[in-house]
């Protein structure tokens, strides 16, 4: 059986907007949460196979320097990840901060690290 997820957003403004069993309600539904700025998606997953939604993600390392600037970025390789590691949680290393993420690729790590830098030096500094 075929599902439609109509969504709207990218990265931490990605949402589900709704959810249609028909092509024809899907696009209806579409229609009604599109905008001129932001067009809603539909999405098909068929409910017969399983494909694990975190199949195509890969963990990344990004580094800020002590002026929250990208320092680097790199892959860390699945082999070198344990049940330890840390993800989503910003950790400060001498004079710069590490977040370790779940992405898509380097642009997706990026992004999300950028959100959860800001969270934290708004919750730190207060700016």
């Amino acid at each position: 059986m075929k599902i439609y997820v109509i969504t709207q957003g990218i990265y931490s403004d990605y949402h589900i907007c709704g959810v249609a069993t028909t092509k024809e309600k899907a696009e209806m539904m579409q229609k009604f949460f599109s905008t001129d700025y932001d067009k809603a998606e539909i999405e098909t997953y068929d409910t017969d196979t399983y494909e694990p939604i975190g199949a195509k993600f890969k963990p990344f390392c990004v580094v800020f320097d002590k002026d929250y600037n990208y320092s680097f970025i790199e892959c860390v390789p699945h082999e070198r990840i344990s049940f330890n590691i840390e993800f989503y949680k910003v950790i400060m290393n001498h004079n710069y901060y590490r977040i370790n993420v779940w992405a898509e690729d380097e642009h997706h790590a990026r992004k999300i690290a950028y959100d959860i830098i800001n969270i934290y030096k708004y919750n730190k500094e207060g700016v």
